[in-house]
């Protein structure tokens, strides 16, 4: 079961197709926008499982990263959308969910977690 973070974006929603189509199951997050694919539609709630899940929330991530039996993690960072916190905000939220990921990546049956973001978020 891979985990993607950003899943409910452009590219997650396309990696998610990818990783379905090499044989791999899959955990969407979102935050806030739940969105529905047609890439995805046919797999929904059998092979994908859209999960809202706050990266930042440490015992909420490991919950979920356990609860799925994640194997892996894909990571997309978003840079902050207009109307969101503050700078100083926005880092110490992008900052916790890195860590969440990195730890959650120690965890007992994680194998590989890849990170990729814009470098507007860091």
């Amino acid at each position: 079961m891979i985990l993607i973070n950003g899943g409910m974006g452009f590219i997650g929603m396309n990696a998610a197709r990818r990783f379905l189509d090499a044989g791999e199951d899959v955990v969407l997050t979102y935050h806030n926008t739940q969105r529905q694919s047609p890439l995805l539609a046919a797999e929904m709630g059998k092979r994908v499982n859209a999960v809202r899940l706050d990266v930042a929330n440490t015992h909420d991530y490991y919950d979920t990263v356990r609860r799925f039996g994640v194997t892996g993690i894909l990571y997309l960072a978003a840079p902050p959308v207009r109307g969101g916190p503050t700078a100083p905000g926005e880092t110490n939220m992008q900052l916790n969910g890195l860590m969440n990921v990195l730890g959650a990546s120690q965890l007992p049956g994680v194998r590989r977690a890849l990170i990729a973001s814009s470098s507007t978020v860091y």
